[in-house]
């Protein structure tokens, strides 16, 4: 017993002594699949960041004011809990919609644009404001809101333009 363990120590001595492992075609082989799912993983994560940062830029841009379509613009504080629920209610209420109906964009009071746009309004974080198709604010809801009514508010709004 004493021999078999010996020799293992010996072995493992000798290969320590030999230095790291060469790397040979077949050990390489055998990592490919990690490799390749790493970087499959890695220009998913890039796509997906681009993707919403572009969506967040694009939320931003309340030029779509008055060009032709209604729109509803949320003032907006970042870490404000019920800026935060607005966002979520209106954003529900927004998907029982059609696509193109109605533009939702964000009006950050972190940003400069954002928050000289509130000014231009007098509006003040929780609050949405609703533009006709011509860009003419024709109504501010304050507060947090539930869905139903804001779906109500925004059915109203569409409704007015056709």
């Amino acid at each position: 017993m004493a021999k078999g363990k010996k020799s293992i120590n010996k072995r493992k001595a000798q290969q320590a002594a030999k230095g790291p492992a060469k790397t040979t075609r077949r050990s390489f082989i055998g990592l490919a699949p990690y490799i390749i799912g790493g970087v499959i993983l890695a220009g998913g994560l890039a796509f997906w960041s681009v993707k919403s940062v572009q969506a967040y830029l694009a939320e931003q841009d309340t030029s779509v004011v008055g060009q032709g379509t209604p729109t509803v613009v949320q003032v907006h504080e970042v870490g404000c809990a019920a800026c935060v629920n607005l966002q979520r209610e209106t954003r529900a209420a927004l998907a029982m919609l059609d696509d193109g109906d109605i533009n939702y964009r964000v009006a950050y009071l972190s940003s400069r644009d954002g928050l000289a746009f509130a000014s231009e309004y007098g509006a003040s974080y929780t609050t949405l404001l609703l533009f006709d198709g011509d860009g003419n604010l024709s109504k501010r809801i304050v507060g947090e809101t539930p869905r139903n009514m804001l779906h109500a508010a925004f059915l109203a709004q569409i409704a007015a333009e056709k």
